[in-house]
């Protein structure tokens, strides 16, 4: 648009994020009451920050029990399986938040260190495979001893995130924790819709004690 139609084009992006922002929002807040639409909420997320792939996931006993997982659809069903079942505790990410040990907002190069993680069997066998390389992850504490955990991804030939990046991200994550708190009256799990999810033919989300 013109200025001839009342709207400058810094104007446009403008308003473009704000309609991403409330579609994300809202996403947060119908899967808390209806929590098979989280994969909806990770689509979201990834398009508010100009990506294709995003994950939302809640980590009990410290972060050795996995008990939600809700990816955009490039996590297809095979990459799921792989993940519960073999990668989850060789998350680079994740373990390197682990050893920081304090909630935030983290570009990916605060928690990996991309020349290790480009010759890891983590990314040759599962993030390469669907096209995920730089991470910006939003880290919150649900209880002292539950965590959730929201990443959005871009692929390895992308730019990594920025700080205009992390600030967005700074502003839906305590949107998604209220929602987390909502779905869950025992933290840690987001209703009996995803018991047993792990083995469903699915991209959508996961849910259940796997350890």
């Amino acid at each position: 648009m013109s200025d001839r139609d009342g709207i400058v084009p810094g104007e446009t992006k403008l308003l473009m994020e704000a309609k991403r922002f409330s579609a994300l929002i809202d996403s947060f807040y119908a899967a808390s009451t209806q929590p098979d639409r989280w994969q909806e909420a990770a689509m979201q997320m990834a398009r508010f920050l100009d990506s294709e792939s995003a994950v939302i996931q809640v980590r009990t006993g410290g972060i050795s029990t996995m008990a939600l997982r809700a990816t955009t659809a490039n996590y297809d069903h095979a990459a799921q399986q792989a993940y519960v079942s073999h990668f989850y505790k060789r998350d680079p990410a994740v373990n390197g938040w682990h050893a920081i040990g304090r909630p935030g907002i983290f570009v990916g190069r605060e928690l990996v260190d991309y020349a290790a993680l480009q010759n890891s069997e983590f990314y040759v066998d599962h993030l390469r495979r669907i096209g995920v390389f730089y991470p910006l992850c939003a880290i919150q504490r649900l209880d002292a001893d539950t965590t959730l955990m929201s990443g959005i991804h871009r692929p390895v030939q992308s730019k990594d995130f920025e700080p205009e990046d992390r600030r967005r991200l700074g502003l839906a994550a305590p949107h998604l924790l209220r929602a987390a708190w909502r779905c869950a009256p025992a933290v840690g799990c987001c209703g009996s819709c995803f018991v047993g999810s792990l083995n469903r033919p699915s991209h959508g989300c996961s849910c259940g004690a796997v350890q």
